[in-house]
């Protein structure tokens, strides 16, 4: 997934022009991350961005950044309905911004059972979690 780091449209940095949007100014503003070690969090730490909100899923992330008083990182195609209708938008995508190439886990199974290990192929029903962690 292509992460970016975006702002609401009630946020102070929307309507700058991206060019006049420094790094020193982003890292001013108050950040929303994942509060569990993800790719998300170490990109936040590799830019000394400070977290001021943790969530715990994308759309809690989504939520904080479009009270307009957070940024936060969203994979692109999530953020895309919002970018579209003119509620959010991504800043400075050449430095604040990550690829994560990670599949789901699958929480709530036992893969040490012989079913698991003989299995090529097998289909979960939905009383299954899974958890993606790129986000």
């Amino acid at each position: 997934e292509q992460m970016y780091l975006y702002c609401g449209h009630r946020h102070p940095l929307f309507t700058q022009p991206s060019k006049a949007i420094t790094r020193a100014q982003v890292l001013s503003y108050k950040y929303a991350g994942l509060g569990y070690h993800s790719p998300n969090m170490e990109r936040g730490r590799e830019l000394n961005m400070t977290r001021h909100a943790s969530a715990y899923d994308q759309e809690a992330i989504a939520h904080l950044i479009l009270s307009g008083r957070y940024l936060g990182y969203l994979p692109d195609h999530y953020a895309s309905s919002f970018i579209a209708e003119g509620l959010m938008r991504s800043i400075q995508e050449e430095t604040f911004q990550y690829r994560c190439e990670c599949s789901n886990h699958i929480w709530g199974v036992d893969t040490g059972s012989e079913l698991f290990k003989s299995s090529k192929m097998i289909s979960f029903d939905s009383s299954y979690k899974t958890k993606n962690c790129c986000s």
